[in-house]
């Protein structure tokens, strides 16, 4: 498969903290991926990024973690039609 489109979906990051003391865990954003497969169709995923609480207010360079295939907002996982760029 190769990545033909990757967009960040996410308009801002979101705050996981401990749930017992309140300290900033991590954050996270989704984007959207698609991929073309060997077949020569086009699939859409879900993807998550996340950086993690360094302290001090501040947080690490975000990264890469995971494919979500679990969502009911768009068609996440399904064949798609495939746009090639000019």
């Amino acid at each position: 498969m190769t990545n033909t489109h990757q967009y960040i979906t996410s308009n801002n990051w979101s705050t996981v903290k401990h749930k017992e003391t309140g300290v900033p865990l991590y954050q996270w954003a989704v984007g959207a991926v698609v991929q073309k497969n060997s077949d020569g169709q086009c699939m859409l995923y879900q993807f998550i990024l996340r950086r993690d609480y360094t302290g001090g207010g501040t947080y690490g360079t975000p990264f890469f973690n995971g494919i979500n295939r679990g969502s009911i907002k768009a068609p996440y996982g399904n064949y798609i039609a495939c746009i090639e760029e000019e």
